[in-house]
């Protein structure tokens, strides 16, 4: 098995790909090149000749896994467990950048050029994605690495969850959501954001996202907003059991391939066999086992990844694509301890 070289193809699907990740106060904007990752890697360290860019990229490709760690034990011996670690932790990280959290640099001691790093932990290290952000909104990752210590950012004043990854989609002209976890791309490709921009800022405005305990579904990131008062419930309810995240619990409990070319008649009957095969309890109650103690009463739900608020309902999570700018809007839900009553005008 070639790692290096699976991860230099899987890498390959997002070349040219212009990307945009945002935080409360911070935005990166940065294209993803092929050329760039063996040095995301540290993969120069095989070369004694300081190649680099798309010489360094096909010098790479061309060696083994077993080929390129004997050179590095040969010219950078005291590398070689430092770049193992970023080969066996990158595409993890890249699949998960969405949990990652921004920090400044702090450490002005080192060479890197990153003036923030974009971190997740993991079983006791730091997986840490280094950037460069430029005055001129150019910005570019610049190295990746491993560590048990926080000594590049310790104590940064800067701490912001990632809200939002998107790539520039060329056909509809717009950055759209993006995921480098294939399942979960191909989720958010299925959909539209539920809030457009100006109402996604208004709703972080309005709601302290860094003080809520987020809980993760199925891969999608849930942060509990609210419970729901009795005369807050109307009718204004979206209940379409085909929207992305009851695709994605089918696909994970049934293992399927989406087929993207599939008339939407053919998936829509496709999935309602599925749902209904899979149980509408069993998905209700999966969802809330997953919600924090603290948060059991609530009933509006954000998800950062389709940037959509949901409930809970008989049929699954209900999706809404409406919202107030002055309050949170007053979505309907219904109460798993209470029971279902029609005549109260609720339209399911």
């Amino acid at each position: 098995m070639n790692k290096i070289k699976e991860i230099l193809d899987w890498y390959n699907q997002f070349n040219n790909t212009d990307i945009v990740i945002k935080t409360k106060t911070k935005e990166f904007n940065f294209e993803i090149r092929n050329k760039y990752l063996p040095h995301l890697l540290g993969l120069q360290y095989s070369s004694i000749n300081k190649l680099r860019g798309v010489r360094l990229y096909s010098f790479v490709y061309n060696k083994t896994e077993k080929e390129l760690y004997n050179l590095i034990k040969i010219n950078n011996e005291n590398r070689l467990e430092d770049v193992k670690l970023r080969i066996n932790n990158f595409k993890y990280f890249m699949e998960n950048l969405d949990k990652a959290i921004i920090y400044e640099k702090t450490n002005e001691t080192t060479k890197t050029k990153s003036n923030f790093f974009m971190v997740k932990t993991e079983k006791n290290k730091y997986l840490q994605l280094g950037v460069v952000k430029n005055d001129d909104l150019t910005d570019y990752l610049e190295t990746f690495f491993v560590r048990k210590d926080n000594l590049y950012f310790k104590n940064s004043n800067l701490s912001e969850k990632v809200e939002s990854i998107e790539k520039y989609d060329m056909l509809k002209n717009k950055f759209v959501p993006f995921s480098f976890d294939e399942i979960k791309n191909e989720m958010l490709n299925s959909v539209e954001y539920g809030l457009n921009e100006n109402e996604n800022i208004k709703l972080h405005k309005e709601v302290n996202f860094d003080k809520l305990t987020s809980f993760n579904f199925e891969n999608f990131t849930f942060y509990p907003i609210k419970k729901l008062e009795e005369s807050e419930i109307n009718d204004f309810y979206d209940n379409s059991i085909l929207d992305s995240l009851n695709y994605l619990m089918i696909r994970e409990k049934f293992k399927i391939n989406l087929n993207s070319n599939r008339k939407n008649n053919d998936v829509e009957n496709y999935f309602k066999e599925k749902f209904d095969l899979i149980g509408k309890d069993a998905i209700i109650n999966d969802f809330s086992s997953k919600i924090p103690s603290k948060y059991k009463d609530y009933d509006l739900f954000y998800c950062k990844e389709t940037r959509s608020l949901y409930s809970i309902s008989y049929s699954g999570l209900a999706k809404y694509n409406k919202y107030d700018s002055t309050k949170l809007r007053e979505y309907i839900t219904i109460n798993l301890n209470k029971s279902l009553n029609i005549d109260k005008g609720v339209r399911l």
